[in-house]
């Protein structure tokens, strides 16, 4: 099915409404999947091992804080849970808001300071990449108050937040020529089918 998108071009910032199909690179343009293989697992571990040694250096660890599970997530207190995995189509990361954590202030595209060092780490690591990267922002199915037909909603919420990203990743060097798409699907493509406000629904 199709599914109202908002996108913003990576070269000039402008915003544009359109319909998408599908999640992440079509099929016919997996420009990155020859890549798949010993190079991305590679460079999916030493992401880890960044997130983990970053989390190790702040003291402020939690319960489950530095802790890698058996599906490949990081928990940190800057970002939330990370989930870093590789299929056909090349390297995934997921970065999800926990109870606890997210890299953004609520409601807004506004970065942590700490979210945003640890973004870079990742950043400077796909830059050495030579994968196209697509950027998505998903919001939970909470509305904004007062929100109208014409008010800041949940939409703008996602493609900003996905934009946020994109700035950070090319502060961390990735080249703008590498950014194949930014887009913002707001809670319709939720995690949690049956909890649209559970916390791992608002992810980059």
């Amino acid at each position: 099915p199709s599914h109202r998108v908002y996108s913003v071009e990576s070269q000039t910032g402008d915003y544009r409404e359109g319909f998408g199909r599908g999640e992440g690179i079509a099929e016919g343009e997996k420009a990155g999947s020859e890549h798949n293989g010993p190079e991305l697992e590679l460079i999916a571990q030493e992401i880890r091992e960044a997130l983990k040694a970053r989390e190790a250096g702040t003291g402020e660890v939690g319960k489950e804080s530095g802790k890698v599970d058996s599906n490949g997530e990081t928990f940190t207190q800057s970002l939330g849970r990370v989930e870093i995995k590789i299929d056909q189509r090349g390297l995934h990361i997921d970065i999800m808001d926990t109870e606890q954590a997210s890299m953004f202030s609520s409601g807004s595209a506004v970065v942590h300071s700490e979210a945003r060092e640890d973004v870079k780490k990742i950043g400077a690591l796909l830059a050495t990449l030579p994968n196209p990267i697509d950027i998505e922002g998903h919001t939970d199915a909470q509305p904004f108050k007062g929100a109208g037909k014409n008010s800041y909603d949940n939409w703008n919420l996602s493609v900003d937040r996905a934009n946020a990203a994109r700035r950070l990743l090319a502060e961390a060097g990735v080249k703008s020529s590498k950014i194949a798409r930014v887009v913002g699907y707001a809670d319709q493509r939720p995690r949690v089918i049956d909890n649209p406000l559970d916390p791992s629904n608002r992810r980059i």
